[in-house]
């Protein structure tokens, strides 16, 4: 994904494996790399909050970062978590490889690891689920 990001990256992967599961914000699902814009959406919607850590890292054969964020989805609490399940662990299949596919400008995707999901403090009529994302990558 030229140009990109990483935070952009992970927003476009993950757009359009979750379509079916999120609400439509600009004629696009609903995945964001802003809270700001996450306010305006509509239920349910993806939230990539980070980088949440960004530690480099240099060997004598590469250097680059592991770069960890949280991916969240939000919907209305209707008493069913089904739906929200299956969007955090579709999000989760497609990072929790050792090479996702993932592909940013400039870097190289060395591997993804994943934690969780967990289910986020609910309140206000909303429930969550996220995961854990750490993104190693090497510098161009």
């Amino acid at each position: 994904m030229a140009g990109l990001l990483l935070s952009e990256a992970i927003v476009e992967y993950i757009k359009p494996n979750l379509a079916d599961y999120l609400s439509e914000y600009l004629t696009e699902p609903a995945v964001f790399d802003s809270e700001l814009a996450a306010q305006n959406a509509d239920f349910p919607f993806c939230l990539v909050s980070g980088p949440i850590a960004n530690p480099p890292f240099n060997t004598k054969t590469s250097r680059g970062r592991e770069t960890v964020y949280d991916v969240k989805i939000w919907e209305e609490d209707k008493g069913d978590r089904h739906a929200l399940h299956k969007a955090i662990e579709i999000v989760k299949y497609l990072f929790d490889q050792r090479n996702s596919g993932l592909i940013v400008d400039g870097r190289t995707v060395l591997e993804t690891n994943v934690t969780g999901p967990t289910a986020l403090p609910s309140g206000d009529g909303t429930q969550g689920m996220g995961i854990t994302l750490e993104v190693i990558n090497e510098e161009g």
